[in-house]
């Protein structure tokens, strides 16, 4: 029994010495197919966010970026692959300024760094995002590819803290 004990709590160590290492945490969602509401674009433009009530509830937005994303990043962004806010001036800040162009037939299919907005513990919102010098914005089955006309994704997300943990449960 006392080996069992150590091995787990040594694989415990090594995975945490790892994440502060290199940065890498493996983001879990249990609940991969979400119920979420149909967002149209309405006069080519979108705010997925406009409807979130922040002062309600406890709310989490985290940013899972793709291994092969993370060089593509803007400086003002933490070079690891999980990010996490639970201030909500920032997510205030996301609802007022990330106003997105709709692209008639686009969609960038290749996304794979993901956000996924937490209302109470519960995955209210998800998405692929793209974040880079030189494009940013988000897709996923109900709006398809929406960008942003200012680089305001990266402003906001260079406010987000590393997520320190090996593991994160959505």
């Amino acid at each position: 029994m006392k080996k069992v004990i150590i091995t787990v709590l040594s694989l415990v160590v090594i995975s945490f010495l790892f994440t502060l290492l290199f940065g890498y945490s493996l983001v879990v969602n249990p609940n991969e197919k979400l119920d979420l509401a149909e967002m149209n674009c309405e006069d080519g433009e979108i705010n997925p966010f406009d409807s979130f009530n922040f002062s309600e509830g406890s709310w989490k937005m985290y940013v899972q970026i793709n291994s092969s994303d993370i060089n593509e990043l803007p400086e003002s962004i933490r070079r690891v692959n999980c990010l996490k806010t639970t201030d909500i001036n920032v997510l205030q800040n996301i609802k007022n300024n990330w106003n997105f162009s709709c692209s008639e037939g686009a969609d960038a299919s290749t996304v794979e760094s993901k956000v996924y907005l937490l209302k109470d513990g519960e995955v209210v919102f998800e998405s692929g995002i793209v974040i880079s010098e030189a494009i940013e914005g988000l897709q996923n089955s109900s709006f398809g590819w929406i960008h942003s006309n200012e680089q305001l994704i990266s402003k906001e997300l260079a406010k987000f803290d590393r997520v320190y943990s090996p593991i994160v449960f959505l």
